[in-house]
């Protein structure tokens, strides 16, 4: 029965024991579904293991097999004709250019990724060990070319 002055659609206020016992359904399910979203998570990782490691085995490579991998969003993107996430934008280009031994690109954080956005590139390491072959060096008119392989790198004579 209603009070005076009450209106009907309002519910009734739940008793102490009512609330405790509503928090604690809501802490078991919370529980409950971040226990269900970990375990899909390590499964997810377990899977990208695994498939890093026949990549890497097909390639012979663990760097160039990370490396492909980090690129795999951005391109499936591009193919679903959808404009790829400024965070895949960037983990492509340190997969193609930045200078990362030590770090599996594809899985690195963000923070990570910028970080290795701003450090050396590949090309330079690849600069560095090559730079005194002197069959890569080529003399034109505009200074002194270094091929290495399509790549080429130009320093103006001063």
């Amino acid at each position: 029965m209603a009070r005076e002055g009450d209106s009907v659609d309002r519910p009734s206020r739940r008793c102490p024991d009512a609330r405790r016992a509503a928090q604690a359904w809501a802490r078991l399910s919370a529980d409950r579904a971040v226990l269900k979203l970990s375990t899909e998570l390590n499964e997810e990782r377990d899977a990208h293991k695994q498939l890093r490691s026949a990549v890497a085995v097909m390639l012979g490579s663990p760097e160039l097999a990370d490396r492909l991998l980090a690129v795999v969003p951005h391109l499936q993107a591009l193919l679903g004709g959808v404009l790829p996430s400024a965070s895949d934008t960037r983990r492509r280009g340190v997969a193609l250019h930045a200078d990362a031994r030590r770090t599996s690109i594809a899985t690195a954080t963000d923070f990570e990724v910028k970080r290795l956005q701003k450090g050396p590139r590949i090309e330079r390491r690849r600069l560095g060990r090559e730079a005194f072959d002197p069959e890569a060096l080529v003399y034109s008119s505009g200074g002194l070319r270094l091929g290495i392989g399509s790549v080429v790198f130009q320093q103006l004579t001063s």
